[in-house]
């Protein structure tokens, strides 16, 4: 049984935090009430439940809140068996023998000496990250379902383990603040993942005080980081030498500055980076191709925006469809009525693994062609489909001048007047399709200036997005409004 490093105490750890005795990671548990609840009601109703999404979501976290609520109904008690350790597919089962204090057995017989241990107890198991040997836990799953009637499973894996019983729960990011409905009094302490960042800075950073000069940054932080939990802790732990506002424009590259986790972590859960390679990983090489290329989109796509876009003779059309089911398996995607969305932080994770001029140009070119395909039909809202702004791996003005001169068609430019120059210099690189990051580098300012400057803009325009912005500048430019 091959081990890829030293097994962490997690089962002691997890009998002491049924005692009462919470280690911090677990203690520091925020929210998430509705989701224990609705755990406990699915693993009552079935004998299987996985717990499924991205890394660094807490679904760990989620399994031991929901287990120690549950511990009182199962007489032989609840126990923990850690994965995370171990890459033979020999390894579940004798990891759960340990976990359950099975008799041992040769490696042949762990199964069958383990389905006769368990089959006349009442005993709740938590089976921890399944998802780098999801068939050898579904095997063990099925048969010690089946040979132990008073067994059930609490799994948690980025990925179901795909057997016909089984009830899958997503966990979702925790709620970040909405800066469109955010509240008058600018108290954020109603969302989890600010409560999180709170304490998690309190005990990083004592003499780090939240208060009415900073709480919007605060919030405004946990909306970039995207609720995760592991990324909100990292960045707190970042406050012992930065401030607040030189968190904010740091975490325009999150990868570089999120390092640095806890040692008692598991190792790839002491950076945002090493969270997402280990996902990475676990995709094939079409699906890794898949996810690199559709982080071209900033915001939701359907199957045939991916089939225009992020196909060629390296990923063929015909196989989109099913990538796309096996990337939302694999918590990469979300999907919503035949719509697929990337978080930003997979998003940025699969740009930096964009790699080659001749890969990233074809790809400009087919986004480009796409999104003028889709606005010039003429039920289309432009608005609604075309992202606020072109990513930095397709940042270039020529490949939306062709776009930017379509809307402009469309757009009746409003007086000028009110931008300064610095102002009208933006409105020209956001036109060019510069990202924030990028126009910040052109101009020598930092990124939350240049963020300033696009919101001024806008502002002073009464527009809502940055293509509408392209639009007006275009139109204002001689022989580009014809």
């Amino acid at each position: 049984m091959r081990r890829v490093a030293d097994a962490p105490t997690t089962r002691e750890r997890f009998c002491r935090s049924l005692g009462g005795d919470l280690p911090a990671e677990v203690s520091s548990f925020i929210g998430r009430r509705h989701q224990i609840a609705e755990a406990k009601r699915l693993l009552s109703d079935s004998r299987l439940l996985t717990l499924t999404g991205v890394g660094g979501v807490g679904k760990t976290r989620l399994a031991v809140r929901v287990a120690a609520g549950m511990r009182r109904r199962f007489s032989a008690g609840v126990r923990f068996a850690e994965l995370a350790a171990y890459q033979d597919p020999g390894s579940p089962a004798a990891v759960v023998a340990a976990a359950v204090g099975a008799p041992g057995a040769a490696d042949r017989l762990v199964t069958e000496v383990l389905s006769n241990h368990l089959r006349d107890k009442q005993i709740l198991l938590v089976l921890d990250n399944c998802e780098h040997l999801v068939d050898a836990c579904a095997a063990l799953v099925g048969q010690l379902l089946t040979q132990a009637p008073g067994l059930r499973i609490l799994a948690t894996s980025r990925q179901p383990l795909g057997l016909d019983c089984e009830q899958v729960l997503r966990v979702p990011p925790l709620c970040v603040p909405d800066f469109e409905q955010m509240p008058r009094s600018g108290d954020f302490g109603c969302y989890d993942a600010v409560r999180l960042f709170t304490e998690r800075t309190f005990a990083a950073a004592p003499d780090f005080v939240i208060g009415p000069d900073n709480r919007v940054a605060v919030a405004r932080a946990c909306q970039l980081l995207e609720g995760i939990p592991l990324a909100i802790e990292l960045a707190a732990m970042r406050l012992r030498a930065l401030s607040i506002e030189q968190l904010l424009e740091r975490l325009d590259d999150r990868y570089r500055l999120l390092t640095g986790g806890s040692r008692s972590s598991r190792p790839r859960h002491q950076s945002l980076r090493a969270a997402m390679d280990w996902s990475f990983g676990l995709c094939s090489p079409a699906e890794q191709r898949l996810w690199v290329r559709a982080s071209v989109f900033t915001r939701e796509f359907d199957k045939t925006a991916a089939e225009e876009v992020c196909t060629d003779n390296d990923l063929p059309r015909r196989e989109v469809a099913g990538l796309l089911a096996r990337l939302v398996d694999k918590s990469v995607l979300t999907s919503r009525e035949d719509h697929f969305h990337m978080l930003d932080t997979i998003r940025d994770y699969g740009q930096d693994r964009l790699h080659g001029a001749d890969e990233r140009a074809g790809l400009r070119r087919r986004h480009r062609d796409w999104s003028l395909r889709r606005a010039a039909r003429p039920d289309h809202a432009f608005e609604a489909s075309v992202p606020h702004s072109i990513p930095a791996i397709v940042d270039a003005p020529t490949d939306n001048a062709e776009l930017v001169a379509h809307q402009a068609k469309r757009a009746r430019p409003p007086d000028a007047s009110p931008l300064t120059l610095r102002e009208q210099q933006v409105a020209r690189l956001v036109a060019d399709g510069l990202s924030n990051k990028a126009i910040a580098a052109t101009q020598s300012i930092a990124l939350r200036t240049a963020e300033g400057h696009v919101q001024r803009v806008l502002t002073k325009l009464g527009f809502t997005s940055r293509n509408q912005i392209a639009a007006w500048f275009a139109g204002r430019q001689p022989g580009r409004d014809s």
